[in-house]
């Protein structure tokens, strides 16, 4: 109802019918008044010459008074400058109405003329009036209105659906424009919306948004290409400079520089996986692995942050017995996996707990729990870019979007879930992955 109300097929309509209304009614009013008076007058004048035929039939001497017609009545008076008298009335006729001279009046639903002449003998004047009533002529004006008020509703009724479907038509081009517009992303190639045929506003804006959509798409492209190759730049150097701190001989030093060197690697992988995830260009190459040893993997690689935050992470196996076996992207898990329990670590009071708790239900389930400082709202919109539970902290925000994307491209699930000053991250992976 809202769409048609505010819609430009809704609009449109309402707007016609409107200029409709304006234009319509005065010129109605005007025929319905032409009319009007037509009648009235048509109407007086039959009155008027029924009185002059009857009237013209009347004598005094002899007195001579002719019968009206039915539906008519008379009135018949004499008299003079000082006193007037009655000399004939039909029954029906309203003698208490005093002539005084020739007239058209109404009297309630009765209309009466009145004539007059001299007298054949003497002074005097003879007062003839004859009436009707006006019940037919009102009839015929109130049907006259009704059937103005009534053709003119039809009208606007049928004015305003043509104008709306007509204009439903004319909107074709773009409704398929908003259709295609809301399935646009923003990745290597964009699909272009449909250009009509005809040579109009519409085939105009549709060639403009199509423009509009290859600059965009230049443009993601190049900045696509940047990233990528900014983040592969950086890569190499970053290797060498490992490999040569693996030989370095200062152990305190070495372990410094180390981790921030890890910690370095670890955000240009995230920066080119963004880039990758952005232009739908990430390939998921899955292979079978040890779901167990990714974590004990994944963990390997957080060691200096756990050894600085003195956090002891635990890993618990629901049963030992299982086959763990899952196929996916052993990287990109792990990278999801090392993200997720780095946060824990992180966001945890320094010497807090960290449990990582593997579970076989329906498929796979790891569930990372980690004490917090203070409860944290909605802590599903974490997963959403750039959004960090602490706006100071360091980072982008963009962990737990990575994550949720590259879960999401296997097939699983992210849910986040606060309880107790406790945060719960819970990775499931259906069977079958």
């Amino acid at each position: 109802m809202a769409k048609f109300l505010y819609g430009i097929q809704g609009k449109t309509a309402f707007i016609f019918i409107g200029v409709f209304v304006i234009i319509i009614l005065p010129v109605n009013y005007l025929i319905y008044s032409n009319v009007k008076r037509l009648l009235i007058e048509a109407d007086t004048r039959e009155l008027q010459a029924e009185g002059e035929k009857l009237f013209s039939q009347v004598k005094l001497d002899p007195p001579v008074f002719p019968l009206p017609p039915l539906g008519y009545s008379v009135y018949l008076q004499a008299g003079n400058e000082l006193r007037t008298d009655s000399v004939f009335a039909s029954h029906d006729f309203p003698v208490e109405f005093a002539f005084t001279r020739q007239s058209m009046v109404e009297i309630d639903t009765f209309k009466i003329i009145t004539l007059t002449r001299p007298q054949e003998y003497g002074n005097g004047q003879l007062f003839f009036s004859v009436g009707k009533s006006n019940r037919h002529l009102r009839g015929q004006i109130g049907e006259l209105q009704t059937y103005l008020f009534t053709a003119n509703g039809i009208s606007i009724l049928i004015a305003g659906l043509l104008v709306y479907f007509v204009s439903g038509y004319t909107l074709r081009p773009i409704k398929k424009i908003i259709q295609v517009a809301q399935k646009i992303n923003a990745s290597k190639s964009i699909e272009r919306v449909p250009v009509p045929v005809s040579a109009d506003e519409n085939r105009e804006l549709a060639m403009t948004i199509n423009d509009m959509l290859a600059r965009i798409e230049h443009s993601i492209v190049h900045q696509t290409n940047f990233f990528a190759s900014a983040a592969h730049e950086l890569r190499t150097p970053l290797a060498v400079m490992k490999a040569e701190l693996t030989l370095a001989k200062d152990e305190k030093r070495w372990h410094s520089m180390l981790k921030e060197l890890e910690r370095l690697e670890r955000t240009v992988n995230d920066f080119l996986m963004i880039s990758e995830l952005k232009s739908a260009t990430l390939t998921i190459r899955k292979k079978k692995v040890e779901l167990d040893e990714l974590l004990f993997s994944a963990l390997k690689k957080i060691k200096y942050l756990s050894e600085e935050r003195k956090s002891k992470v635990q890993i618990l196996l629901q049963e030992e017995n299982i086959d763990y076996s899952i196929d996916v992207d052993e990287d990109k898990m792990e990278n999801v996996f090392i993200n997720l329990i780095e946060n824990a670590i992180k966001y945890s009071p320094e010497g807090s707990p960290v449990q990582v708790r593997l579970r076989h239900d329906r498929g796979f389930a790891v569930e990372i729990v980690n004490p917090i400082h203070q409860e944290v709202t909605d802590p599903e919109r974490l997963k959403k870019e750039f959004v960090k539970a602490e706006e100071l902290s360091a980072g982008a925000g963009m962990g737990l979007w990575i994550a949720n994307e590259i879960i999401s491209l296997h097939g699983g699930s992210l849910t986040l879930a606060c309880k107790d000053l406790s945060f719960f991250v819970t990775v499931h992976i259906p069977a079958g992955q």
